[in-house]
């Protein structure tokens, strides 16, 4: 019985990075890796609008860097969090992300967007374009680099 239950959480393992695998092995297969950008703009998306900083955090590497404008860099979950908290605390309610491009590196890959930002009474605040570096993390894909600049004019800071 012991060996059919780890012969079978093996065999799921391996279905389940199955996808992964082919990914790493034929780079023009971009099915894995649009799925993954779909997957973590959906839960960044709803992290925001739920005012969970944290869980925008936890998307992120361990060790992975936020860039955004005006400011110096922000790396690691806990500072990720605390920024993104005074983001989502300053009024900006809603995020949406809109992939435009994606190109795939095997066991990375990176993400071209743009986004619009809303407050409360859904006026728009802020809208801009972004840069994703994707890794993946123990089988996770999760965001090493994030880069965002806004498309309104300097004095509107």
């Amino acid at each position: 019985m012991k060996k059919w239950i780890f012969c079978l959480s093996m065999s799921l393992l391996f279905f389940s990075s199955e996808t992964l695998l082919a990914q790493m092995k034929d780079p023009s297969n971009k099915a894995p890796v649009r799925q993954a950008i779909n997957t973590l703009n959906a839960k960044f998306m709803q992290a925001w609008s739920d005012g969970n900083a944290e869980g925008i955090a936890a998307l992120f590497t361990t060790d992975g860097i936020l860039m955004p404008p005006n400011v110096a860099s922000v790396e690691g979950h806990t500072a990720i969090s605390d920024f993104f908290s005074s983001l989502i605390s300053n009024g900006a309610s809603t995020l949406k992300l809109e992939t435009v491009k994606f190109v795939s590196h095997g066991k990375s890959g990176h993400e071209i967007g743009k986004y619009t930002v809303t407050d409360g009474n859904g006026q728009s605040v802020d809208s801009g374009k972004y840069i994703a570096i994707l890794g993946n993390d123990n089988g996770q894909w999760k965001i090493q680099s994030f880069i965002y600049n806004s498309d309104l004019p300097p004095s509107m800071y």
